[in-house]
């Protein structure tokens, strides 16, 4: 069908990124080496801390600064979702290097 053959057209170019990210760039967002599960995991890791103690903070000031109290609370409970994510992996990453 179409959107089957489409839909397997952006996996093979996904996948075609991902190859070039892990032996070339790493996680453009983290800067961290990714691949295999220790990488990925202590990537992530990296991504959930900018989340919880940047972004996602740097989110809720500006939509209090403007006004949006409701958001800037919505953006302070992702921020302390983000930060147990990132405790998650932790001892996810832990684990890994345990075995």
């Amino acid at each position: 069908t179409l959107f089957r053959s489409l839909a397997e057209g952006e996996k093979n170019q996904a996948m075609g990124h991902l190859e070039f990210l892990q032996h070339e760039v790493g996680d453009p967002v983290t800067n961290q080496p990714i691949g295999n599960s220790h990488e990925n995991v202590a990537s992530a890791i990296v991504g959930e801390e900018h989340d919880s103690t940047n972004m996602y903070p740097g989110f809720a000031q500006t939509a209090r600064s403007e006004g949006f109290e409701d958001a800037a609370e919505w953006f302070e409970t992702l921020a302390h979702a983000e930060t147990q994510h990132k405790k998650r992996l932790q001892r996810a990453l832990q684990e890994l290097q345990n075995s």
